[in-house]
């Protein structure tokens, strides 16, 4: 339907396929564009020899033969509801959709740029947005926005589902374990490894999910598992690699036994009768020195621990944090962008880091301990050196770290440089008067 007016009123054709559509301002060139419009809502007939025309939204008859002219079938046209009817149940059939596509856009505009779904509310766009539709009543909320997100996850993992129940072939298994820097909580990543049909090597992330080892030591080991049945591809893992920041051992060995135990080819990778040295359990450069970092924290857990007790004691309630910025002000420190950090068990590197951050804040947690009677958990001067003292130690592995998964072409002088720093430090902490600072060399 494309008419919304009348010729008296100022308003011509609405175009929707081959009519022309103007406004008050854009008359029709001619007559004859004109004419032409008109044809496009009658059909021509002969009955009893005179030429008429029947609407074709109607059937209404007139007679457009001899002088008769387009003059009664223009008139017609604002006239006939069906017609009317037709249009509007077309324009807003149009709108709809306009809509619609207006989401999908805003949809793929939010996980493509990692934009927060409150940022349909805010002000600066929604200007923006009736800038461009004109419309006020079809502003989104986060809300909305989160749905359609969720709808867009949904289906890309309903098309990777359909896409490995069709792959017959290995799917080799990568975890990376990740600390929230806000909340200290831990995350670990499941990502798939294949090749299609056509040899091209595909990469997906599968999940992304919290996991906390210091509650049950076989957590990651059944979520694993439970992920692996939901995706259907328990039977064709080949191998699994994981970071240096990997649960403890009997977790990984629970997870080898119920992964062997479904007859998956990690089973066959594992028991080969040919080669029984795939037996073991492989352990990558990054690995080793994870292991070397976590036997010389052994040797200083009194320190950590103090530090992590006067963490959680400061978590405890929102006063507590109250007297560690009041301290933070009186010993003149303004800077507080950084922030204290509790660290996850079994990960080194978070270790380092809430190491650091509290020996930058070393005269907060003494002024603290002065403040407040019932605190007792802060490390004593000593302790506080050999804190020191071990931070610069791992300081050295935390560079080597970052750059080993970094590097695409591993060689040997991309780490000589990072290696020869550990072993200058080493040297270094062997002339130390601190006995379990040197017992770390050894």
């Amino acid at each position: 339907m494309d008419y919304i007016g009348s010729e008296n009123d100022g308003h011509q054709i609405l175009q929707t396929g081959n009519s022309a559509y103007s406004d008050g301002d854009h008359e029709l060139p001619n007559k004859k564009l004109k004419r032409f419009n008109v044809w496009n809502y009658y059909i021509k007939i002969q009955e009893d020899g005179k030429e008429m025309c029947e609407c074709k939204a109607c059937g209404k008859m007139f007679i457009c033969g001899g002088r008769s002219g387009i003059s009664q079938l223009d008139q017609h046209i604002p006239k006939c509801h069906l017609m009317m009817k037709s249009h509007f149940a077309e324009y807003f059939k149009l709108k709809k959709l306009e809509h619609v596509m207006v989401r999908h856009s805003i949809t793929q505009m939010t996980i493509k740029h990692y934009l927060p779904f409150q940022f349909v509310e805010w002000d600066e766009f929604r200007a923006f947005t009736k800038f461009v539709s004109h419309n006020e009543d079809q502003y989104l909320s986060r809300d909305a926005v989160v749905a359609d997100v969720m709808k867009v996850y949904l289906l890309e993992k309903d098309k990777l589902k359909k896409q490995l129940a069709s792959f017959e072939g290995n799917v080799c298994l990568s975890f990376r374990c990740w600390t929230s820097p806000a909340s200290s909580r831990g995350y670990v990543t499941l990502t798939a490894h294949f090749m299609d049909d056509k040899w091209n090597l595909i990469v997906k992330l599968l999940n992304f999910c919290h996991f906390d080892t210091s509650r049950d030591n076989f957590e990651l080991s059944r979520k694993v598992i439970g992920y692996l049945q939901e995706w259907g591809i328990e039977r064709n893992v080949f191998s699994i690699t994981m970071d240096n920041a990997s649960p403890n051992g009997d977790d990984l060995l629970n997870l080898k036994n119920q992964l062997s135990s479904l007859d998956s080819l990690l089973r066959t990778f594992i028991t080969s009768a040919t080669a029984p040295s795939l037996e073991k359990h492989f352990k990558c450069c990054d690995r080793v020195l994870d292991l070397m970092v976590q036997e010389s924290l052994k040797l200083v857990y009194d320190v950590l621990d103090k530090i992590r007790n006067s963490l959680k004691y400061f978590s405890v309630s929102g006063s507590r944090w109250k007297q560690v910025f009041q301290c933070l002000e009186e010993v003149g420190g303004s800077d507080a962008s950084d922030g204290l950090y509790l660290d996850v068990p079994g990960n080194w590197v978070s270790t380092y880091m809430m190491l650091m951050r509290a020996i930058k804040y070393r005269s907060v947690f003494e002024r603290m301990c002065l403040k407040d009677t019932s605190y007792s958990h802060c490390p004593s001067s000593e302790e506080w050196e050999r804190g020191e003292k071990i931070c610069a130690f791992l300081k050295s592995f935390f560079g080597l770290t970052n750059i080993i998964p970094e590097s695409t072409y591993p060689t040997s002088d991309t780490y000589l440089y990072e290696f020869w720093g550990i072993e200058f430090s080493l040297k270094k902490m062997m002339l130390s008067k601190d006995d379990k600072i040197r017992d770390i060399c050894f």
